[in-house]
């Protein structure tokens, strides 16, 4: 078996969202040079007329109903969808699976991405982040990438899965063997479901870096010269920006973090111009 499948989630109707995904497509098939299977996991499949991206349709009452406790009326169901698209999909299908997030675009050739990944880790890129804020925290030990009181940004930046980095961790981008699909995201899925059921809302980002350095899920950082930031020095961290991310310098480029509809605006740009203005 030599297939492999990206997969793509678009939750929600917001025309931005929509424009974002066939952007990050185009690029794909473009730019990366993809030919593989593209699967578009979302609850409005109406909105999209693909001929070449295997659409998968999620129903938010079904989903509800087979996960009740992850209901809230303050955070959407859909940014906790992720390590739930086992359920939606067989995996194990595919040789090589890589998730991107619909505000990635491809500049280059993916194939050496594809390549590293490897048949034992789950594949992670580094943002350019000092740490994740929770949007509903209102104290410092809530605004940790973690979820517990003890851990805090340090212990993120001295672990051995970010030695060779000094920002933080991003699910944004991941990679990993189809064949383990369900064993690595089975412990991110377990500790939403847990600290849902105990009130605890959190986003599924900070239980993604809490796997990680709990080693729960065994993971290894892609090369970071093959993923950039181009929109961190817009908002006064120059010293994380990828110099002024010019095309055709790095694969992927995360257009994070930004309002959807201000990405769309500098994706188009970056897509135009081959750089931001």
């Amino acid at each position: 078996m030599n297939k492999t499948a990206i997969l793509l989630v678009c939750m929600g109707h917001k025309p931005s969202y929509v424009e974002m995904t066939k952007l990050a497509v185009n690029s794909l098939r473009t730019k990366g040079q993809y030919k593989g299977d593209i699967l578009l996991f979302s609850d409005h499949p109406e909105l999209f007329d693909f001929a070449d991206v295997r659409m998968v349709n999620v129903c938010e009452d079904e989903f509800l109903s087979r996960f009740p406790d992850l209901y809230n009326p303050n955070r959407h169901w859909g940014l906790l969808f992720r390590p739930f698209m086992g359920f939606y999909f067989d995996a194990t299908e595919y040789e090589q699976v890589l998730y991107l997030d619909i505000d990635v675009l491809c500049d280059r050739p993916l194939a050496p991405i594809l390549s590293a990944i490897s048949k034992f880790h789950l594949h992670f890129t580094y943002a350019a982040a000092v740490s994740w804020l929770d949007e509903s925290a209102t104290t410092l030990d809530q605004r940790s990438p973690f979820l517990t009181k003890e851990f805090d940004i340090s212990l993120l930046e001295s672990s051995p899965i970010a030695q060779s980095s000094t920002s933080g961790v991003c699910s944004g981008v991941f990679g990993l063997y189809g064949s383990n699909f369900d064993d690595f995201m089975a412990p991110w899925r377990e500790l939403i479901l847990y600290l849902y059921k105990k009130g605890n809302v959190i986003c599924d980002q900070m239980a993604f870096n809490e796997c990680l350095l709990q080693k729960s899920i065994p993971g290894v950082a892609i090369p970071n010269k093959w993923i950039a930031y181009p929109l961190w020095g817009l908002v006064g961290r120059e010293d994380l920006r990828d110099g002024k991310s010019l095309s055709g310098r790095s694969i992927l480029y995360h257009f994070n973090p930004m309002s959807a509809d201000i990405k769309l605006g500098y994706m188009k740009a970056f897509i135009a111009f081959g750089h931001l203005p």
